[in-house]
């Protein structure tokens, strides 16, 4: 499934609606342009991510970084994955360093 966008204004804050796959590449550009076409709109973005089953470090680096950049510009913006998405990027993240450091002589 790809990743599907919508938008609706609640007050002065512009709610963004994301269902399917979040991921590095064409729906990452995608939902980085969706969001710097709507940010001369809104002070405040709501990212709805109800939708999304599936993230990974991509998608997770495009929520950090847009998060930055609206807090520099000083404007709002908010979004977190769901569960399964979380579970998801879980499933599929390995660790970095071993779990037990290798024993020493």
């Amino acid at each position: 499934m790809f990743l599907s966008l919508n938008h609706r204004h609640v007050g002065d804050a512009v709610v963004v609606s994301c269902s399917g796959r979040i991921t590095a590449g064409a729906e990452s550009d995608a939902l980085q342009q969706y969001l710097d076409g709507l940010a001369h709109r809104s002070p405040h973005i709501v990212l709805h991510l109800g939708g999304v089953e599936f993230i990974d470090s991509g998608g997770f680096g495009l929520l950090v970084r847009g998060h930055r950049v609206r807090r520099e510009r000083r404007t709002n913006f908010t979004g977190w994955p769901t569960r399964a998405a979380l579970s998801s990027f879980r499933r599929r993240s390995r660790p970095v360093m071993p779990a037990k450091p290798p024993s020493t002589c």
